[in-house]
């Protein structure tokens, strides 16, 4: 990877936290109940770990409902997810770039790939990406126009929906690209571990 490629990891990363902590709100994590009861007494440490797991899972489930709600706007240019499609412009070049492909993080990158309609130029050919919280899958499609091979996972199975509805309607010369799986990542790392070029995680 190039030290410009590197430079720019900073930015691009500072802009996704910036874009959802505006878009989405602060997800803040959930207190466990004050009537939950144990079988047996846990030492400090099984019930602090319990309850830091229980606090994960309700903030996980807040993410995902609220995710749900944005399902049927997700792919509209204007909605409220509009922050996300232009993240594309930084991060589809950002990933192109770091695997080695012939474009280079530049303000001119949209005048050199057509982001709404099949690239000709292999930039991504024969590489295999994972998109880990995927939602619509907007930027799985994006990298998908570049013919890379992608798999987005993703817990909500609304977005999932989502996804698989607007590749097919809106997007079929991309079907063979694209899969979408309503998994966790440790679920499907067990099964795919070591297949893929560039796993992606979104943050």
């Amino acid at each position: 990877m190039s030290l410009r490629t590197v430079k720019a990891v900073p930015f691009l990363l500072q802009q996704q936290r910036y874009f959802l902590q505006n878009t989405f709100g602060n997800f803040q994590h959930a207190q466990m109940s004050s009537n939950t009861t144990y079988t047996s007494t846990p030492t400090t440490s099984t019930a602090k770990k319990n309850k830091e797991l229980q606090q994960f899972n309700d903030s996980t489930q807040k993410e995902i409902d609220h995710h749900a709600r944005l399902s049927a706007t997700w792919w509209d240019l204007n909605g409220p997810l509009h922050g996300l499609h232009k993240l594309n412009d930084l991060r589809v070049p950002f990933v192109s770039h770091g695997l080695g492909a012939q474009s280079t993080v530049n303000k001119n990158f949209r005048n050199t790939i057509d982001m709404n309609s099949i690239s000709t130029a292999p930039l991504l050919k024969g590489k295999n990406i994972l998109e880990v919280g995927c939602g619509g899958g907007i930027l799985t499609e994006a990298l998908a126009r570049l013919n890379a091979n992608v798999t987005g996972v993703d817990l909500g199975a609304d977005v999932i929906m989502t996804a698989e509805t607007h590749l097919k309607e809106h997007s079929p010369e991309l079907v063979e690209r694209i899969t979408y799986k309503t998994e966790s990542i440790a679920q499907h790392a067990d099964e795919y571990a070591n297949h893929y070029d560039a796993p992606k995680i979104y943050i």
